[in-house]
């Protein structure tokens, strides 16, 4: 396990916390993380609207997540843990979410998970939903969706996990993610 101390955290300009909106930054590390076959890069939209975003976060495919938050036994996994989520039209999304997803889905996050108990939970958040692609004769994976938020349980402590989540839509900030890496030096 490599553990890293943060120099730096750039929190999106339009990011509210009461709404979600915008929720996203880029964690700048003090010494660089080393890649390895576990510690790898990963390839991100670099602008919104792209072809491979909206093919990839069509309803129904599927984007691996990770994490080690909250497990079905109600503590935090000791373990990396994965699961892979689809992506659920923003329709049936409100349908099933009712009031709380209809007023907190925009153009610049989607829904995603299971109904059944497999789902991201606290501790998760952050965290991204990846989807892999065939590019340039072989298989890159790409980050479309961060971690946002979920529903709370009844007793407001955890998830419910029988609800689905809401994802930050990574190609929505391609350009603020390109403006922040180049002012800071930090794109090669």
């Amino acid at each position: 396990m490599q553990r890293r101390k943060v120099s730096q955290i750039y929190v999106k300009d339009s990011f509210n916390y009461r709404s979600l909106d915008s929720d996203i930054a880029i964690i700048k590390l003090k010494e660089a993380a080393v890649l390895t076959f576990y510690v790898r890069p990963v390839c991100y939209p670099q602008t919104s609207n792209s072809f491979l975003e909206e093919y990839q976060l069509a309803a129904g495919n599927l984007g691996t997540v990770v994490g080690f938050g909250i497990t079905e036994t109600g503590n935090y996994s000791d373990t990396l843990r994965m699961a892979e989520l689809p992506v659920v039209s923003s329709t049936e999304c409100t349908d099933t979410g009712g009031d709380f997803f209809a007023s907190m889905t925009r153009s610049t996050s989607y829904c995603a998970g299971y109904k059944n108990g497999t789902q991201v939970c606290n501790g998760d958040s952050g965290g991204g939903h990846y989807f892999r692609a065939r590019s340039q004769g072989s298989y890159r994976w790409y980050i479309q969706g961060l971690v946002s938020y979920g529903v709370p349980d009844s007793d407001k402590r955890s998830c419910a996990t029988s609800q689905y989540a809401i994802f930050t839509r990574v190609g929505r900030y391609g350009d603020w993610i390109v403006r922040t890496l180049s002012a800071e030096r930090l794109l090669g």
